[in-house]
């Protein structure tokens, strides 16, 4: 008699884990982020604060992502991220990836030219 089929506390011999690129995992984040948008709504309150419900937890590529904690753990990271990943990040009105990929911009905002 062998151990129960699905059960996640049995390890098989020989399926080794392969380690995912924090790139990949952030795109993990950024897709759910993106599905919840679309299915439920904004993933942040009037107040500023996260409005994701725990229990949110959309599979995303057949891996399980806990959205509400994942989201709070990359915006507490979010400074160490080269530019190009906290550009993943813009157009889910997150208030802390709005603000710093603002102020990360060399001289702020480009200047409006005069039309001749």
């Amino acid at each position: 008699m062998g151990p129960a089929t699905g059960d996640r506390r049995v390890k098989t011999a020989g399926a080794a884990r392969v380690p995912r690129s924090r790139t990949e995992r952030l795109m993990e984040i950024v897709t759910a982020a993106r599905q919840h948008l679309e299915e439920v709504g904004p993933l942040v309150g009037e107040d500023g604060r996260t409005c994701v419900h725990d229990t949110c937890r959309p599979r995303i590529n057949g891996v399980e992502v806990q959205l509400r904690r994942r989201l709070n753990a990359a915006r507490a990271r979010y400074d160490t991220y080269p530019p190009e990943l906290q550009a993943l990040f813009q157009g889910l009105g997150l208030p802390w990836a709005q603000t710093a990929a603002s102020d990360a911009r060399p001289g702020g905002p480009e200047p409006e030219q005069d039309a001749l």
